[in-house]
């Protein structure tokens, strides 16, 4: 891949989660770089990560589309990631199955923490995919077949985690999303 992370920051993250098993999921500092076709370096700036802390799982999807980075790029628990891309080979819309699901399921899981420390650098570039614009993204014909079986499994993961019934917990889906 074209993006690296900072060793001593997996291993900070690895032992936050072992002491906090209320989080799913942790990352320090990311940086972007922006690289032209001969590797120079065009751009770099801040590569937004965010924390998601608050108490319920219903909370924690609402806080975490309010204000969306994706999560994929952090440190995760083994079974955190398994069920993250459980359905994945499922959902026929790649901005679903590639990172909607995934990042939703992250923060539905547990908390997502920052720690002070730099974590990771990733790469833009012109040869990277990117997906599609909103307009596009919602018409094209595999995103309502997609929505759905994402209401379905964040629906579900909501209720168990949150104690409600798993049309509140879709309701709680459909009003973050």
């Amino acid at each position: 891949d074209d993006d690296f992370f900072v060793p001593s920051a997996l291993d900070q993250c690895a032992s936050f989660l072992e002491n906090q098993p209320e989080y799913s999921a942790a990352h320090g500092l990311g940086a972007l770089l922006v690289v032209q076709k001969n590797g120079g370096v065009r751009n770099a700036g801040h590569y937004k990560q965010q924390a998601t802390e608050a108490d319920t799982a219903s909370q924690r999807l609402i806080d975490h589309l309010a204000n969306y980075s994706a999560t994929v790029f952090s440190l995760h628990r083994t079974e955190s990631l398994r069920a993250m891309y459980q359905r994945v080979h499922t959902i026929p819309d790649r901005g679903f199955a590639g990172e909607m699901l995934p990042t939703c399921m992250t923060v539905v899981l547990g908390k997502v923490k920052y720690l002070d420390c730099f974590y990771l650098v990733r790469l833009a570039h012109e040869q990277r995919h990117l997906l599609p614009g909103q307009f596009d993204w919602i018409t094209k014909p595999q995103w309502v077949p997609s929505y759905e079986i994402f209401l379905d499994q964040v629906g579900e993961e909501l209720a168990r985690r949150d104690g409600i019934s798993k049309p509140e917990g879709m309701e709680v889906v459909k009003q973050a999303f």
